[in-house]
């Protein structure tokens, strides 16, 4: 016998793992409602190309541009790997930009004006990131209630 043994699913995480989740689920729940507070429910303003503007368009330009390449790297290049080739042998999956997509959404929606059109298109950006912090909560909360009997 080795002296090891199988821990309790509930001791498997350490402190540091449940903080870590707890973080993860709190800025998943932040930047949504971030988006709804300030830019669609906030009050009007009148719109105006401040340098802080500025820098929320390019973070909604750069979030636009993680998205697309994420989703392009985790449903579009295999789908195209597969349809030419007529199988997935051979085909090495690539990881994408992690969290860098959110954190974009989140930036962009601190620094733009209200603007409803605006509002709906970080929350689509947000929700569309297949490598999001959303996800990631989600993966990691999954993880921690998952059972490994088999």
């Amino acid at each position: 016998m080795n002296g090891h043994h199988d821990a309790p699913d509930s001791a498997r995480f350490s402190i540091g793992d449940w903080l870590f989740v707890f973080g993860l689920i709190a800025f998943a729940i932040l930047v949504p409602a971030l988006i709804v507070k300030v830019l669609l429910l906030g009050e009007s303003s009148s719109f105006s190309l401040s340098t802080r503007t500025v820098g929320g368009l390019v973070a909604g330009l750069l979030a636009f541009a993680a998205v697309v390449f994420n989703l392009y790297l985790g449903f579009v290049r295999a789908w195209l790997h597969k349809r030419r080739f007529g199988t997935m042998d051979g085909f090495q999956y690539a990881s994408g930009m992690p969290f860098l997509g959110s954190i974009f959404v989140f930036y962009a929606a601190m620094t733009l004006p209200t603007n409803t059109s605006a509002g709906v298109s970080l929350l689509l950006l947000y929700f569309l990131d297949p490598l999001g912090i959303h996800v990631a909560a989600f993966v990691f909360v999954r993880g921690l209630f998952a059972s490994d009997a088999k």
